[in-house]
């Protein structure tokens, strides 16, 4: 889900979790400064910043190996 509304990110982080969706990627002007995204599951409390580079590979394998 790709959400381009024009509100907060609190709105929007809250409206993911409604809908169910497992895995939140998050790129912001503060984690592309780094190169990097925010991942946060769900399930857990805390997020973690993974390099852009080869992302789609390891979201990928992140995902397989939560199945």
């Amino acid at each position: 889900l790709f959400d381009d509304r024009k509100e907060s990110p609190g709105v929007k982080f809250n409206d993911a979790d409604l809908l169910g969706i497992p895995i939140r990627v998050t790129i912001s002007p503060r984690t592309l400064e780094t190169n990097s995204v925010e991942i946060k599951w769900r399930s857990e409390k805390e997020s973690q910043l993974l390099p852009l580079e080869g992302i789609a590979e390891r979201l990928k394998g992140l995902i397989t190996d939560s199945l």
